[in-house]
């Protein structure tokens, strides 16, 4: 640690920091939960597919 540059360990306590930390932890969750329901509309297309004959189709998702 530097002693001289008191200004990084201010940054690191201030409330900007401690909202872009929240704000890319919630980025992640919503892109986590973004591809959570992609993958359950692919999956259900799947299902279409294959109860309606359409099984080869399901290889584009």
């Amino acid at each position: 640690m530097n002693i001289k540059s008191p200004s990084n360990s201010k940054w690191l306590l201030s409330s900007p920091s401690k909202y872009w930390l929240i704000g890319t932890v919630g980025v992640i969750a919503m892109i986590a939960i973004l591809i959570m329901v992609l993958g359950i509309s692919t999956d259900d297309m799947r299902l279409k597919d294959q109860s309606a004959g359409n099984a080869p189709q399901s290889s584009i998702f």
